[in-house]
């Protein structure tokens, strides 16, 4: 079915080719790409007067009764750290991503915060604190190696934190993304360093944190993460841990051990004009 999108701040149109089963946040995200706005941006998207909030965008088009031949505004939306969901909407949508993670077969824990707690910052020296609401847990599996006695070792078995800040799912423009993820498990790799229990502090050199705009969803950051242990960027490593310094000379020696990982392949929605 084809629908049109309307960007109002640029006022242009995209018209696309999509399906029932795609999600608004594929459809946003086509346009977005299409008319190179910054990914930085939050959007509401508006059709017949109802507006359908980021709260929204995994849902389905069909879900929502989008159907062929749909014109929809996209409408810019303040962020900050004003920009809070109601509690009530924020937990909602949390069990929603929760059964998500079900169905994608990951393991997690959850533990309510709901206070503020100090963070090593990965990009500059220091802490941060942030207001978390949600401590995430989750156990995964992806080819990734460790660092023994022996040697370099396969290992497929990991786990990380997934702290779910109060702004979530927004961007904020001074703090960043409504996320921090920290490593649980013991691991050789040049973006991630090993869990406190292994000698690190589990700092993650994330490309998908920084543009989160890209992404608000708890089972696409765990595919994020498996994609990461499995596709190491020796480039752009954590340069000041030496663990990590070391994977990033290791995995430049040894390219053929990255990349094993391959999401399940998915149709997007596709611009035709």
């Amino acid at each position: 079915m084809i629908v049109t999108v309307n960007e109002l701040t640029t006022k242009r149109s995209v018209r696309l080719e999509v399906e029932p089963g795609h999600s608004v946040r594929a459809v946003v995200e086509e346009v977005m790409k299409a008319l190179k706005v910054p990914p930085q941006t939050t959007y509401r998207l508006v059709l017949g007067g109802k507006e359908i909030g980021p709260e929204l965008f995994d849902r389905t088009l069909g879900e929502l009764g989008i159907s062929d031949g749909a014109v929809m505004d996209l409408v810019p939306r303040p962020v900050g750290g004003s920009m809070l969901l109601p509690r009530d909407k924020f937990l909602k949508r949390l069990e929603r991503e929760e059964e998500d993670l079900r169905k994608n077969g990951y393991t997690f824990t959850k533990q309510d915060v709901w206070k503020p707690m100090n963070f090593p910052m990965v990009y500059s020296a220091g802490y941060e604190t942030l207001n978390v609401a949600v401590r995430y847990t989750v156990t995964f599996k992806a080819r990734g190696f460790l660092m023994t006695k022996r040697g370099i070792e396969e290992q497929m078995d990991h786990s990380a934190s997934l702290y779910v800040l109060d702004y979530y799912p927004y961007m904020d423009p001074k703090k960043g993304a409504p996320m921090r993820i920290f490593w649980e498990s013991d691991i050789f790799h040049p973006n991630i360093c090993p869990g406190s229990r292994y000698g690190g502090n589990g700092l993650v050199c994330w490309k998908m944190i920084k543009e989160w705009g890209k992404t608000f969803s708890l089972a696409t950051l765990v595919r994020g993460l498996q994609l990461l242990v499995e596709n190491p960027n020796p480039e752009d490593p954590l340069s000041k841990i030496p663990v990590c310094m070391q994977a990033a000379s290791f995995f430049k020696d040894n390219p053929h051990l990255t990349g094993s990982f391959k999401p399940e392949g998915q149709s997007r929605p596709r611009v035709i004009e």
